[in-house]
């Protein structure tokens, strides 16, 4: 039975005792006898017998390599279940009496944490000179999962400044900064992303930096990010809210971003979407007219198969806020597949304007093809049309 066979599937999520051990078991299918009668032992939920069973196997079997495996195997139960402290201390010095060569400090300490007991699961810890990535993981991710992130931020700027021959793996960050889903945890968040700056992956943790920032929806720490770092860096549901911030509340500002663009290679851009959404939010925003004519241009400059996301219908939309109902209409007319939006977007565009259609107007000619809610509000509208 190998080691990595037992543990493979094993989620450090809470669950029932039974679940985890019939996870274990239905991952062994090579188990002695032994440890058959530890799987069911611990499948009924007898913990006493559990401890008994192991510290009597230690003793008759200390060179059987089964006996620091099943404790691992019980070590893993407590973390994804929540055990009593009885059950943890009784483990944890049965644990400590046993002939084992390595040991993984970092996930009894974890035992400790899920249990509640923060301040001995710390002690245990930190009395120990550790020097293993596994184990400085394991205790981390033991106090994020007990829900303890302030701790678990300790330990990892604590390892990160031990001068240790190991350091934080970018699956170390990763890991933590996905346990931060309230927003009371923004502050500790922020403190990670300080530890990230200083560390050598600051590039490579940008995207789970990022992915916390718009979770939380906290634009300010979001803007920040794109101005001192690079686009190609970020990913792209970083702009997405960026960039609609941006368009909403600075959008002369946006207006002078979008500018500066190198429109014909923007497609190769990961936020060459959010961007285009963003300026015609910002451009109607500002009422501007020869801006809505400019990017009408850069679309038509983009590659064929590159799509910015902006329909027919908001081209409509964007010319004829911009005051242009002329512009609007010839949009509208050289649309040969005309949705049931684009028709709603003319419709608009004509009342916005105070101005009934014309009746050499492709949208008066075609009316009967119009969408039945947009046939009965042009009836009602403009009635005295010819």
């Amino acid at each position: 039975m190998h080691f990595n066979g037992l543990f493979q599937g094993c989620s450090l999520r809470f669950q029932s005792t039974g679940q985890v051990a019939a996870n274990v078991a239905k991952k062994s299918s090579t188990l002695d006898p032994l440890s058959k009668a530890y799987i069911k032992d611990l499948c009924s939920g007898q913990v006493d017998n559990l401890v008994e069973h192991l510290t009597k196997m230690s003793q008759r079997h200390p060179k059987n390599y089964q006996v620091a495996v099943l404790y691992e195997t019980a070590i893993q139960c407590f973390l994804s279940s929540k055990p009593s402290l009885e059950a943890v201390d009784k483990l944890y010095n049965s644990w400590v009496a046993a002939p084992i060569k390595e040991r993984n400090f970092g996930k009894v300490a974890g035992m400790y944490a899920v249990a509640g007991n923060k301040e001995k699961a710390l002690s245990i810890f930190l009395k120990q000179p550790i020097e293993s990535e596994k184990q400085w993981e394991a205790a981390i991710e033991s106090f994020a999962n007990s829900g303890d992130l302030k701790t678990a931020v300790t330990l990892l700027e604590r390892w990160q400044r031990s001068g240790s021959s190991t350091q934080p793996t970018a699956r170390t960050y990763t890991n933590l900064l996905s346990a931060f889903k309230n927003p009371e945890d923004l502050p500790l968040g922020k403190e990670i992303h300080k530890l990230v700056n200083a560390s050598p992956l600051k590039k490579s943790l940008l995207k789970s930096v990022a992915s916390m920032y718009t979770r939380f929806k906290s634009r300010q720490d979001i803007a920040d990010l794109v101005n001192s770092s690079r686009r190609e860096d970020l990913p792209s549901t970083v702009f997405d809210m960026y960039f609609y911030q941006l368009s909403r509340e600075e959008p002369q500002h946006f207006r002078e971003l979008y500018m500066q663009e190198d429109i014909p290679n923007l497609h190769s851009r990961r936020y060459a979407r959010a961007l285009f959404l963003g300026a015609f939010e910002a451009c109607k925003n500002l009422r501007d007219l020869s801006w809505a004519k400019q990017i009408q241009k850069d679309l038509q400059r983009l590659p064929k198969g590159f799509k910015p996301g902006c329909s027919t219908t908001a081209l409509i939309e964007l010319l004829g806020k911009c005051g242009s109902l002329n512009d609007a209409i010839e949009i509208f007319e050289k649309d040969k597949d005309r949705q049931p939006p684009s028709w709603s977007a003319m419709l608009n565009c004509y009342v916005e304007h105070k101005q009934a259609p014309q009746p050499t107007d492709t949208f008066w000619k075609l009316r009967n093809e119009a969408p039945d809610q947009v046939k009965q509000s042009i009836q009602q509208l403009f009635p005295n049309v010819a």
